[in-house]
């Protein structure tokens, strides 16, 4: 599993390139996960809170990507 997460101010289409490139050069070998979690003005939390957050967007994740693989 890849996790990108943007900066500061950020969103999830920062990374849209990125993310296209490794389904591109490793299609189903790897999961690709743009966060969501901290977007925006949210990035402004800092660090503790937005760490939490991103702990629990994964957590919910790999839940939902385990229960499709069964």
């Amino acid at each position: 599993m890849v996790v990108m997460v943007h900066g500061i101010v950020g969103s999830t289409a920062d990374w849209k390139y990125g993310a296209e490139q490794f389904h591109k050069f490793l299609q189903d070998r790897v999961i690709v996960h743009c966060s969501n979690s901290n977007m925006h003005k949210l990035t402004l939390d800092g660090i503790d809170v937005m760490g939490e957050r991103l702990a629990q967007e994964q957590a919910r994740l790999l839940k939902k990507s385990t229960k499709d693989h069964r």
